[in-house]
């Protein structure tokens, strides 16, 4: 604080007391520091003398002379340069002191670091210069000597501004004049197309727009959005710019990339004196934009109760359709301006228009939760029954989206409340599956049944446990609902929570006497489900409440098939903790090790190999892990289980070894990993094909390349008496059979019919 207030005697009786001159506060800044950046030139001459680090940083990067600079206390530049303070040091975001005292206007400081050789060009992170900062922030004499001493007034940032462009955004005319006096192009456009024109316009700067139409800056210049400077001016609300630019001939209509006129941009942003301005003009009132949308529906749609009403009063036409058929009605009550819709309706618009999927201006009112607007359009006899292409009704996207108010007044209107949609879906069962407790509470308070249920035998019950509503749960729970009932597919509310991973959900319902182990159509329990989808805690749960880890469904597949098959690695740990055997085989033969080995799961892998799980192991085809892996293409895989000892020519029944299998699938690393282990290339199988037989018939064309450059005989016949050219030939793979053929494969070598 001392050294912050200039108090010098404080500071050295502090300093002689042992106070630390280097010590920062919680931004970084040393004593040094405040000195510097309040100007205290004695105190900060006491401070340099007792040892303090000129080019300390701040957390910002900032050094002693960069505070002051900024600040513009040139003494103490001069006394810290003397020191050997670095003039062009840089702070976190590339700013030297150069730009710190040009920003901010200190002519003086400007000229000392000049000449102290400060690099005028030095650029920032953001590519912006000395003389980019002074035109920003509209120093005039600091942009004058800056350029009197070099300064580009060219140079752009990495948005590609030029100081001219920076200028003009910020409205500082006599920077302005003195730059294009100076030859600074005037047309010059940033990387969106952007003219010095278009952003004094955007920013409403009328006299820098007067002045660079008055030096050639063409009016009807577009940006990358194809907006001129008109559009950039109604877009924001600047009526005299716009005056001006009209005045000057700007085209009224022109439309931009979206086709979105000037009239639409001011009528979207509510200014309504440049509607009036651009409509007086000849502006037309019904143009389309890309979508098809007029500038009343975006008046409508942002709320912008006095356009909607001068448009209208202009002729607008008040039920156009846009591209998905929504009028300005459905844009009001999409967003809940009821000023609007009132309006509107006044005016005779139809409250019942569908649009492309039959949704009224009340489905998407109920939906958003407006609900006066619902009442007011209930009120003007909109259809509470209506129904959307989905067969949904207001209450039904109401109740979806858990808007309770609108939900109970739609209620009180004597809407349907069991309802079902095309999906089967009523009211209930859709806040129930979105957790929207109130608004179930409230249907079954008027009667609605927690037992009904979709096409599917779904009850409400089942939707909240599937989505982990566990306050849902238990108020069904609690009005009656079935904890064991059965959909379609014979899944259970604890089926479905276990399946998603709710644990709580789990727990509640077990506590309430919810059956652990059922099956449903496909045998699967829900200790199955929580395995298959790797969640950790329903499975432990689960198994501590006594679920056998060996159940398996009707393909004999256990919790720790399905773990491994779906490479949950935790879950298989745990699962083999708790006594799961390693090599238990479903009905085809397949180990957990197999399945892990043919979906690339490393980790459960080596987990199950190091915990004896045996690599030989063949399924009811004979295929070993190591045959599973291969036909997948899983490297790592293959050459772990090669490394831990797996046979590389080992047969299935079919007499393919792993080499067969990589070469059918095409998996080219995997082929070239085995040949590089010894794998035998002219190995065949029981019908006499050679892994070059096998690429060659799927039009593998690089594994192919690879094979025959590492010797596999081109002219080799299976049972048939077919060669590899001949199989390639057979399935149409030309550029195999092309390549073959350059490798002196026989075209007329017959084969057996």
């Amino acid at each position: 604080m001392a050294a912050l207030n200039g108090h010098l005697e404080v500071v050295q009786f502090l300093v002689d007391q042992g106070a630390l001159v280097e010590k920062g506060d919680t931004d970084g800044r040393t004593p040094l520091h405040h000195a510097s950046y309040n100007g205290h030139l004695d105190v900060v001459q006491y401070l340099v003398g007792q040892g303090a680090h000129i080019e300390r940083e701040n957390k910002n990067g900032q050094t002693p002379l960069c505070l002051a600079s900024r600040t513009g206390h040139l003494e103490v530049v001069q006394y810290l340069v003397g020191q050997g303070a670095q003039i062009d040091s840089l702070d976190k975001v590339s700013w030297t002191p150069f730009h710190y005292a040009s920003s901010n206007g200190h002519l003086d400081v400007v000229q000392y670091l000049v000449g102290q050789g400060a690099q005028i060009e030095r650029e920032n992170k953001n590519g912006l210069t000395p003389l980019h900062c002074a035109s920003i922030k509209g120093h005039l004499k600091v942009v004058q000597y800056l350029v009197s001493q070099g300064a580009n007034v060219e140079r752009n940032g990495n948005l590609s501004l030029t100081p001219l462009f920076d200028a003009s955004r910020n409205g500082h005319l006599d920077v302005v004049q003195y730059l294009v006096g100076q030859g600074a192009q005037i047309e010059r456009g940033n990387k969106n197309g952007q003219t010095p024109l278009h952003n004094a316009s955007n920013h409403g700067h009328l006299d820098v727009v007067q002045y660079l139409v008055g030096q050639g800056a063409q009016i009807e210049r577009e940006n990358k959005n194809s907006q001129t400077s008109l559009h950039c001016a109604s877009n924001h609300g600047y009526l005299d710019v716009v005056q001006y630019l009209v005045g000057q001939g700007a085209l009224i209509d022109k439309l931009d990339k979206i086709t979105t006129t000037p009239l639409q941009h001011a009528s979207s942003y509510g200014h309504l004196n440049v509607v009036q301005y651009l409509v007086g003009q000849g502006a037309q009132i019904d143009t389309l934009d890309k979508v098809s949308w007029t500038p009343l529906h975006q008046a409508s749609s942002n709320g912008h109760l006095d356009v909607v009403q001068y448009l209208v009063g202009q002729g607008a036409q008040i039920d156009t359709l846009d591209k998905v058929s929504w009028t300005p009605l459905h844009q009001a009550s999409i967003n809940g301006h009821l000023d609007v819709v009132q309006y509107l309706v006044g005016q005779g618009a139809q409250i019942d228009t569908l649009d492309k999927v039959s949704w009224t201006p009340l489905h998407f009112a109920s939906s958003n939760g407006h609900l006066d607007v619902v009442q007011y359009l209930v009120g003007q006899r909109a259809q509470i029954e209506g129904e959307n292409k989905n067969g949904q009704t207001p209450l039904h996207l109401a109740s979806s989206n858990g808007h309770l108010n609108v939900v109970q007044y739609l209620v009180g209107q004597e809407a349907q409340i069991d309802k079902f949609d095309n999906l089967s879906l009523t009211p209930l069962l859709q806040a129930s599956r979105n957790g929207h407790l109130d608004v179930v509470q409230y249907l079954v308070g008027q009667g609605v049944k927690v037992e009904k249920n979709d096409n599917d035998g779904r009850t409400s019950l089942h939707y909240a446990s599937s989505y982990g509503h566990l306050n849902v749960v238990q108020y069904l729970v609690g009005q009656g609902a079935q904890i064991d009932t059965l959909d379609k597919v014979s899944w259970t509310p604890l089926h479905y929570a276990s399946s998603n991973g709710h644990l709580n959900v789990v727990q509640y319902l077990v506590g309430q006497g919810a059956q652990i182990d059922t099956l449903d159509n496909l045998s699967l329990t829900p200790l199955l489900q929580a395995s298959r989808n790797g969640h950790l805690d329903v499975v432990q749960y689960l198994v501590c409440q006594g679920v056998k880890v060996e159940k398996n469904d009707n393909d004999g597949r256990t919790s720790l098939h399905y773990a491994s098959s779906y490479g949950h690695l935790n879950v298989v740990q745990y699962l083999v903790g708790q006594g799961a055997q390693i090599d238990t085989l479903d009905k085809v033969s397949w180990t957990p090790l197999h399945y892990a080995s043919s979906n690339g799961h490393l980790d459960v892998v080596q987990f199950l190999v190091g915990q004896g799980a045996q690599t030989e192991r063949g399924n009811k085809n004979g295929s070993t892990p190591l045959h599973c892996a291969s036909i997948k293409g899983h490297r790592e895989v293959v050459q772990y289980l090669v490394g831990q000892g797996a046979q590389i020519e080992r047969e299935n029944k079919n007499g393919s070894t792993p080499l067969h299998c990589a070469s059918i699938t095409g998996h080219r690393e995997v082929v070239q990993y085995l040949v590089g282990q010894g794998a035998q290339i002219v190995k065949n199988d029981n019908d006499g094909r050679t892994s070059l037989h096998c690429a060659s018939y799927f039009g593998h064309l690089k594994v192919v390349q690879y094979l025959v450059g590492q010797g596999a005989q081109i002219e080799r016949e299976n049972k048939n008496g077919r060669t590899p050219l001949h199989c390639a030939s057979i399935s149409g793979h030309r550029e195999v059979v092309q390549y073959l053929v350059g490798q002196g494969a026989q075209i007329d070598k017959s084969y057996k019919n």
